[in-house]
């Protein structure tokens, strides 16, 4: 099956930035990120991240065209301004055709 993105649902406690996902080729060491997804507000937030308009993150890699025959693992965090923080997240689904 082809899948055409991610819809997320999370919340984050305290102040943040850069909230993302990673998709990750650890064969071949890429990684692909979708960056500030949403406000780090403590409410929950919906997100759709279609596949179609991510990069590579890799440097090198930035236009070479994705192949996600090879992702290895799916990632979600955050870079924190808080030494404390919480990241929740209640829904994730690969969308797919």
């Amino acid at each position: 099956k082809k899948f055409k993105g991610i819809v997320m649902r999370a919340r984050i406690a305290k102040s943040a930035s850069n909230v993302m996902v990673m998709l990750v080729d650890d064969h071949n060491h890429h990684e692909v990120w979708a960056n500030d997804l949403y406000a780090a507000d403590g409410a929950w937030h919906s997100v759709y991240v279609p596949f179609d308009g991510l990069r590579y993150h890799t440097p090198g890699m930035q236009n070479a065209p994705l192949d996600y025959s090879f992702i290895d693992m799916i990632s979600v965090g955050c870079a924190s301004r808080s030494r404390d923080n919480l990241l929740e997240v209640s829904h994730f689904y690969l969308v797919g055709d």
